[in-house]
């Protein structure tokens, strides 16, 4: 037995060994420094539940560029706004691409957030900043969102602590299928009394109960550790059985979806020549009745996920977050609210139109988003091998940008872990940075060729909801609250979510229910 043992052993041994030789011949020679990679699993005992603060900590080590092998594959990490800006910016051309795990392959193949820039990309890219940037498309938004943020005020229990993360959920949610369906999917009073009723099938309700269900489950589903996306034997022998169960869930998707297409497509052969397109999902299928070849039902599935998926969960972590750090800094927020009441007054609600002349609400999301921006990488993606800062950077190497990283790092902000938003005002330390991804230092939306296409329509969401939550209410939460994320999601989310207790302070009649 002991020599079997013996032999074992040796057998392991000697094939590390040869593995270790074969990645010194072969391999690349000048990598940017970085911790030690293990045979077949690489770095990763190195890295946490939270890559991003492994990611950071390491960084203190290695450089502002370093080299992490996640497995098998060669991940290029950037932790600086120099770094940021050569691959975001400098070699924008040849970092356009993203890694496309197999779980993006399965649940949307015909997306624009993880498929590489080609023309066919570019034609759907366009398609969704028709639908979400212009400048008649960002004023119809301003009413529905008004719209939206009348009744949230109004739908805010007073009696005692809510889930703020809850009706920040319903609004958008109303607000986002306007802009798709060109319909309101909750009518309740509340998320609450839809997500508690016992009859299934309470029509739109139910389907919007299911939608947030499904879109955070997609959120979540990318944001599983999949071992076959880096150690190849590890997909082929799908040792974590992640490929049924995306399929089950790209099936579910489908089905969900396909009613919805259904619904519409009938519509509009009722209507003939006389129905007129008025939402995004009008303007996808009027390029399937002009038989474009660029885009069928079946990218019409994926776009609508990809719109719901990728543009509410981040919008809502982005908003709670917020929330949370105002009530954790109850002089900020005094402060906040001292701009609206002189801005916008106590007898009528914020508008999109006020946020001009309330620079310290749009500090507080600047601040907000550098301490908690809504991902934690910008994820790219050698098309050619390069050379950066001396480097040489492989063909195929994946880059990440570490923004969560970055906005900790104080010789970008003084006093890093402080959540203070004057540094953003005039005068401030960082007074002269924005978030439309020309400030390498605070990209939340991204930039270059692969920033978000719908980050105007974002940004005003976020913007505004956070106002009129603060304009509306006072929110006080117990002390010391957690103020850290999740784990197990693409979103950076609050691991716990916040609870407060909202009280009115704006004239009685703006929290009257209305009509619905």
């Amino acid at each position: 037995m002991d020599s079997v043992l013996q032999i074992l052993a040796g057998s392991v041994v000697a094939g590390v060994a040869i593995y270790v030789v074969h990645r010194l011949l072969t391999g690349p020679k000048n990598l940017p420094p970085g911790p030690f990679a293990w045979p077949i699993i690489g770095a990763l005992p190195s890295i946490s539940a939270y890559p991003q603060r492994s990611l950071l900590k390491l960084s203190e080590k290695y450089g502002p560029i370093m080299s992490v092998w996640f497995g098998q594959k060669l991940v290029i990490v950037a932790t600086s706004p120099e770094a940021a800006t050569e691959f975001l910016r400098t070699q924008d051309a040849n970092f356009c691409s993203r890694p496309k795990h197999q779980v993006c392959a399965i649940l949307m193949p015909h997306d624009i957030t993880f498929s590489d820039v080609t023309p066919h990309t570019k034609f759907l890219r366009k398609l969704v900043q028709g639908q979400f940037s212009t400048s008649k498309r960002m004023e119809e938004a301003q009413g529905l969102r008004a719209a939206e943020f009348a009744h949230l005020v109004r739908s805010i229990p007073t009696d005692g602590p809510v889930s703020v993360m809850l009706p920040i959920s319903t609004s958008m949610w109303n607000f986002f299928s306007q802009l798709v369906l060109s319909k309101r999917l909750l009518q309740p009073a509340s998320y609450e009394e839809a997500v508690s009723s016992a009859k299934p099938g309470v029509g739109d309700a139910e389907k919007l109960r299911d939608l947030m269900t499904m879109t955070a489950d997609i959120d979540r589903c990318i944001g599983t550790f999949n071992a076959g996306d880096f150690i190849p034997a590890c997909k082929s022998w799908n040792v974590q059985g992640l490929e049924g169960r995306f399929q089950r869930f790209r099936q579910k998707m489908d089905a969900f979806v396909a009613v919805i297409i259904h619904e519409r497509l009938t519509a509009r052969a009722a209507a003939g020549a006389a129905y007129e397109s008025k939402d995004y999902l009008d303007a996808l299928l009027d390029e399937v009745d002009q038989k474009n070849n660029e885009i069928d039902l079946t990218t019409v599935r994926s776009m609508i996920w990809e719109i719901f998926a990728a543009g509410m969960e981040t919008n809502i972590a982005s908003t709670e977050w917020a929330m949370s750090e105002l009530v954790a800094n109850p002089d900020v927020m005094a402060k906040a609210q001292a701009e609206l009441d002189a801005v916008v007054g106590k007898d009528r609600l914020v508008h999109d139109r006020d946020m001009v002349n309330l620079p310290y609400i749009k500090a507080i999301v600047k601040e907000s988003m550098r301490f908690h921006p809504p991902i934690a990488f910008l994820p790219r993606k050698a098309i050619q091998a390069t050379k950066a800062f001396g480097y040489d950077i492989p063909e195929g190497a994946n880059v990440f940008v570490n923004m969560w990283g970055m906005g900790r790092l104080a010789s970008i902000y003084p006093e890093p872990l402080r959540f203070n938003p004057d540094r953003f005002l005039p005068g401030g330390s960082n007074a002269n940075l924005d978030l439309q991804g020309q400030s390498f230092e605070l990209l939340p939306f991204g930039s270059g060729r692969r920033i978000c296409p719908g980050l105007p329509v974002g940004y005003n969401m976020v913007q505004t909801g956070v106002a009129t939550l603060l304009h509306a209410f006072s929110w006080t939460a117990p002390e010391n609250h957690s103020l850290m994320e999740g784990v197990g999601a693409a979103t950076l989310y609050k691991g716990t979510p916040l609870k407060a207790l909202a009280q009115p302070r704006l004239a009685p009649h703006l929290y009257t229910p209305l009509e619905r």
